[in-house]
C-alpha cells in the first residue's frame, strides 16, 4: 500500500508541474514559479487533491542530490576566465555585503543570532536555473552581461558549498564551546573529504566509469553515475557529518576533468531535471497563503531586502569595476532574487533545528515573489537606462586618461563596435591587408587585449552618441556591429543611422525573428549565423551525395536571396559582381589524381594531348620524385606514376576521369552529364531556421 501511495504522489507532482509549468511558459515567467505554485495548488494549505509531504520531500531529496552533483560535473573554471576578476573580487564581495544586509536586517526585526546569519547566507544566493532560463529566452547568453552574471552567480554557488560547511558550526555549537574550535573542526572534517575524494576518487570514479563507458551498456553506466552520486552524498553525511548536497557536489567536481563528463550530464541531466521539478513542487507545498496574508507586511519587506538590496550592491560593486550603465543593470537586476540553493540553505536550518516554521515559511515566500520580479525588472532595465542617460550622461569608463575619441583624422576606416570572437577574426583580416579601423568595447580586459594586438581601441559604450562620434564614424566607410545582445544591437544601429544615415550598418540576428526589427533601424546588412551554419552543413552534405557544385552553389544563392530579400535594400553592383565570384569560384576545386602504371600516353607532353580542349580540365601541378613543378608548361611530359593536380569544376573532372580511362573521343561535347543528378529546387530551407 504504501508503494501505491508514493506512485499516487509523484503521479500528482508531475501533473501539477505540467500544468504548472504550461501556464507559466504562457504568461512569459519562468517555469520554476509554475512549478511553485503547482506546489501551492496540490498544497495541504489548499483546497482540493494534495499529496503526502513526507514521500515528496524523500523524493525532493533525491533532486538536490542530483542537482548538486550536476552543478560540480559542470563546474569549470573556464567559465569564469573571460571576467574571473570581476567574478572572483566582485562576487565574494556581494555575498558577504548581501549576508550583512541580512543580519542587519535580523537585528532590526529582534530575530537571535542563528535567524540572521541564515537569513543572511539565503538571500546571498541567487538561482542559476532561474537566470539560465531567462538569459537562454531572451537570446542574450552570449552577451556582456550574461557573461558577468553567470560568473557571479558560479562564485555563489562556491560560496554556498562553505555555507554548508560552515553553518553548522556557527549556529549550532554549546554556549561553553570554542566557536572557533567548532569552525576548525567543520573545516578539517571538509578538508579531509575533499582530499580523499579528489586523491582517490578523482583517480577511481573517473577510470570506474570509462571502463563501464568502454565495455557495458548504457543502463550499467546510467546505473554507475547514480550511485557514484547518492552514495558518495550518503558518504559525506555518515562519515565526515557534513550534508548530502556537499557530498554530491564533490562527487561531480571529481568527475569534470574526466573524458566521459559530457556523457555523464547527457545520462544524469533528464533525471536530475525530473527530481529536481519534484524539489520546487516541494517547496511550493510549503507555502501557506494564509501565512503570507497574515504576515504580509514582514514578507514585503523581505522581498525588498532580496530585491532592491542586492540590486544596488551587486550594481555598486560593478560601478567599481567601470562597466557601462545599461550592463551594471541587467546584471543586477538578474541576479535581484534567490531560487534553489537558498532553499537547500533553509532546509539545512530547518533540519539543525536553528531555523523554525516562521523563517521558512518567510524565506519561501520572499523566493517566490523575488522571482516573480525578475523578468519585469529585466524589462524595465532599457527605458531606466534610457531615463538616467537623460537625466545625467552615462561615463562609463576608467578614471584618468581613457579618451573617448582616436587622434588624428581617419577616413575610409571600419568601425567595429564590440571585440569578441567574431570582432577578433574581422581585426585579424583588416590588419592582414592594412586597412584603418577603430574598435569600440566597453570590457576593459578586451580592450587591454585587443591594445596588445595592435589595435586602436576606445574604451566605452557603444550605445553612446559621443562614444560613436569618438571613433569618427561620419567619414567610415562601414560600421560592423558584432556585440551578441539583440537590445544593445538595436540601440546601436538606430543611433548610428540616425546620426549618419549615410554611413552602411553590417549585424548579425541572434534569431529570424529580429531581422525585420534589425533592418527597419537601418541596418545595410544583417547576418543570421544560425541560418549560415544550417546552409554550410547543407552544401557539404549534398557534395558528399554527389550532387554537382554548381547545382550546390545555385541553390544555396537563391536560399540566401529567399531568406534575406524581403527586409534588404536594393542589392548593388559590388554585391552583385562578389556573388558571381563566390559562384564561380563554388563550382571549381582541385583533386590530385595518380597516373597509373599502364598510363597510354605515358611520354607524351601535355600540348600534344590537348587535355584542356577535350575534357575543359587544367593541370596546375606536377608531383614526381617529391619534386613539385607547378604551373607546367605545355611541353612537359607525362609518365605513369605522376601524381596530377586538376583544376575543374563538377563536369569538367568527369571528363578527365574518363580520358584517364581512354574511354572519352576527342570530340566529346561539353554537355556531358554526371552520372546521375538531384533537382535541389525542391529541397525546402524554411527549415534551416
Amino acid at each position: 500500500m504504501g508503494e501505491a501511495l508514493i506512485i499516487r504522489d509523484l503521479t500528482l507532482v508531475l501533473l501539477a508541474a505540467i500544468l504548472g509549468g504550461v501556464v507559466a511558459s504562457q504568461l512569459r515567467l519562468p517555469t520554476i514559479i509554475g512549478y511553485m505554485m503547482a506546489g501551492v495548488a496540490v498544497s495541504p494549505f489548499t483546497p482540493g487533491p494534495t499529496g503526502d509531504l513526507l514521500n515528496i520531500q524523500l523524493l525532493a531529496e533525491i533532486g538536490v542530490v542530483l542537482l548538486m552533483f550536476g552543478v560540480g560535473v559542470e563546474f569549470s573554471i573556464d567559465q569564469l576566465r573571460g571576467v574571473q576578476h570581476v567574478a572572483v573580487t566582485g562576487g565574494f564581495g556581494q555575498v558577504v555585503l548581501t549576508i550583512l544586509l541580512g543580519m542587519g536586517m535580523g537585528v532590526l526585526l529582534g530575530w537571535p543570532r542563528g535567524w540572521q546569519l541564515f537569513f543572511g547566507c539565503i538571500i546571498a544566493i541567487s538561482s542559476t536555473t532561474v537566470l539560465l532560463k531567462l538569459l537562454m529566452d531572451r537570446g542574450e547568453l552570449g552577451s556582456q552581461h550574461a557573461q558577468l552574471t553567470i560568473g557571479l552567480s558560479l562564485v555563489q554557488d562556491i560560496s554556498t558549498v562553505l555555507m554548508i560547511v560552515l553553518l553548522p558550526a556557527l549556529t549550532v555549537g554549546s554556549p561553553d564551546s570554542n566557536p572557533w574550535f567548532a569552525i576548525g573542526w567543520a573545516l578539517l572534517r571538509a578538508g579531509v573529504f575533499f582530499s580523499l575524494m579528489i586523491v582517490l576518487g578523482g583517480r577511481l570514479f573517473p577510470w570506474l566509469l570509462c571502463k563501464i563507458a568502454r565495455r557495458g551498456t548504457r543502463e550499467l553506466f546510467l546505473l554507475a553515475t547514480l550511485v557514484l552520486s547518492v552514495g558518495t552524498a550518503f558518504l559525506a553525511t555518515t562519515g565526515f557529518g557534513l550534508s548530502l548536497a556537499l557530498g554530491a557536489f564533490v562527487a561531480g567536481l571529481v568527475v569534470s576533468e574526466s573524458e566521459v563528463h559530457y556523457r555523464i550530464l547527457g545520462e544524469i541531466l533528464p533525471i536530475r531535471d525530473i527530481f529536481a521539478i519534484v524539489f520546487f513542487v516541494s517547496i511550493g507545498m510549503l507555502i501557506d497563503p494564509l501565512f503570507l496574508w497574515d504576515n504580509l507586511a514582514v514578507v514585503l519587506l523581505v522581498t525588498a531586502a532580496i530585491v532592491v538590496g542586492k540590486f544596488l550592491i551587486t550594481a555598486m560593486i560593478l560601478w567599481a569595476f567601470a562597466y557601462s550603465r545599461q550592463t551594471i543593470l541587467m546584471t543586477a537586476a538578474g541576479l535581484a532574487q534567490i531560487g534553489e540553493f537558498s532553499f537547500i540553505l533553509a532546509q539545512q536550518g530547518l533540519t539543525l533545528g536553528v531555523l523554525d516554521g516562521y523563517l521558512y515559511g518567510l524565506t519561501l515566500s520572499g523566493a517566490l515573489l523575488s522571482t516573480l520580479c525578475t523578468p519585469l525588472l529585466l524589462h524595465s532595465v532599457k527605458p531606466l537606462t534610457g531615463l538616467l542617460d537623460r537625466i545625467r550622461p552615462s561615463r562609463s569608463r576608467r578614471p584618468g586618461t581613457e579618451p573617448i575619441s582616436v587622434p588624428g583624422k581617419l577616413r575610409d576606416h571600419v568601425v567595429i563596435c564590440g571585440y569578441g570572437r567574431v570582432a577578433q577574426h574581422l581585426v585579424e583580416a583588416l590588419q592582414a591587408l592594412q586597412r584603418p579601423f577603430v574598435v569600440i568595447e566597453q570590457d576593459w580586459m578586451r580592450v587591454q587585449e585587443a591594445r596588445e594586438r595592435g589595435a586602436t581601441v576606445i574604451f566605452g559604450d557603444s550605445t553612446n552618441p559621443a562614444v560613436l562620434a569618438g571613433a569618427q564614424i561620419a567619414t567610415a566607410c562601414v560600421v560592423a556591429v558584432t556585440v551578441p545582445d539583440t537590445a544593445t544591437q538595436r540601440l546601436i544601429v538606430q543611433n548610428v543611422n540616425d546620426l549618419y544615415p549615410h554611413v552602411p550598418i553590417i549585424t548579425r540576428a541572434y534569431r529570424v525573428e529580429d531581422l525585420p526589427y534589425l533592418y527597419g533601424d537601418g541596418a545595410s546588412n544583417v547576418i543570421l549565423p544560425s541560418f549560415e551554419g544550417g546552409l554550410e552543413i547543407l552544401r557539404q552534405t549534398l557534395l558528399r551525395l554527389g550532387v554537382s557544385a554548381e547545382a550546390i552553389q545555385s541553390y544555396s544563392d537563391t536560399v540566401h536571396r529567399e531568406r534575406y530579400a524581403p527586409w534588404q535594400e536594393e542589392v548593388k553592383d559590388d554585391t552583385l559582381l562578389l556573388r558571381c565570384l563566390r559562384s564561380a569560384t563554388g563550382g571549381l576545386s582541385v583533386q590530385w589524381h595518380e597516373l597509373p602504371p599502364d598510363f597510354r600516353f605515358s611520354g607524351q607532353s601535355i600540348g600534344t594531348l590537348h587535355i584542356r580542349r577535350h575534357t575543359g580540365a587544367s593541370i596546375v601541378a606536377i608531383v614526381r620524385d617529391a619534386q613539385v613543378l607547378v604551373n607546367p608548361e605545355a611541353d612537359t611530359v607525362l609518365y605513369a606514376g605522376d601524381r596530377l593536380a586538376v583544376l575543374a569544376n563538377d563536369a569538367q573532372r568527369q571528363r578527365f576521369m574518363l580520358w584517364l580511362q581512354g574511354r572519352i573521343p576527342e570530340d566529346v561535347g561539353d554537355g556531358l552529364e554526371a552520372p546521375w543528378a538531384l533537382d535541389v529546387s525542391q529541397i525546402p530551407y524554411s527549415s534551416m531556421d
